[in-house]
């Protein structure tokens, strides 16, 4: 079962949905699913709601939200010009989430650069524990990532015709700010991970040993659990995918689930 509705007000307004948890396995703790920005947003929408859906069979309580200028929340994207609003929106979902549904401890799930955000939070915040889905580890690759993609699809595009925002720049679709853009250059995992005695699953590409940098840190004061992704890099969309077609990593988000579960 899915509740819609909006929470915060003006410019902070977010579109939401509460999956209700199972009564006959209900459980104290609630779980936050912070979407990717981006193209990213969208490639991993149907999945994140599968992964709503099973957790909440499982008795969590799950909320799922649209940053500001995403989705149906208020705001355009290239609006956005610090990692800051990104971040207050977690904060008001994770407020009006625990004040609705009484709940004491959250779990964050955080894909790709919102594994990021997430680690932001934990570091200012009490978070119970974060699962971190093929998470960004800095943002000056991340942004040259988007760059490099945007310029792939503008070769067989009329895009790169198109006039462009004078203070945002378009990713397949997507425009971020500048601002928010040389923010994000500046971002790297070893700044967030102040954070101690949490549960952390990393969830990553068996291909990329630069993880095990991440991993290294974070196992320093937090109990870290490692799991190979098996569908990995399943935010991008193929070139010959119709636009209906979209990867769910199933195996995956049972693996996040059973983390869950295990916990």
């Amino acid at each position: 079962m899915e509740e819609y509705f909006y929470m915060g007000e003006g410019h902070e307004r977010l579109f939401s949905v509460y999956h209700v948890p199972n009564g006959l396995q209900k459980k104290s703790n609630g779980v936050l699913i912070c979407p990717p920005l981006g193209r990213e947003y969208l490639s991993t929408y149907k999945s994140l709601r599968i992964l709503a859906v099973k957790l909440a069979d499982a008795g969590f309580h799950v909320l799922r939200f649209d940053y500001s200028g995403y989705g149906d929340s208020s705001g355009e994207t290239g609006e956005t010009k610090t990692i800051r609003t990104y971040v207050q929106n977690i904060n008001l979902c994770i407020d009006d989430f625990k004040k609705a549904c009484g709940l004491e401890n959250i779990y964050l799930v955080g894909v790709r650069f919102s594994a990021l955000l997430a680690m932001i939070y934990a570091t200012l915040n009490n978070v119970e524990g974060l699962a971190l889905w093929a998470p960004v580890l800095n943002g000056n690759d991340y942004i040259n990532e988007l760059a490099g993609l945007q310029r792939k699809f503008s070769v067989k595009s009329f895009a790169k015709f198109k006039n462009v925002s004078p203070v945002a720049k378009e990713f397949l679709g997507f425009l971020f700010s500048k601002d928010i853009i040389k923010e994000i250059k500046t971002t790297h995992y070893k700044n967030y991970c102040s954070f101690q005695n949490l549960k952390v699953l990393l969830f990553i590409n068996p291909g990329y040993p630069v993880y095990n940098s991440m991993v290294s840190a974070l196992s320093v004061h937090n109990e870290v659990e490692i799991k190979n992704m098996e569908n990995v890099d399943f935010w991008l969309k193929k070139e010959d995918d119709s636009e209906s077609k979209a990867m769910i990593p199933y195996a995956d988000i049972i693996t996040i689930v059973n983390w869950f579960n295990n916990g």
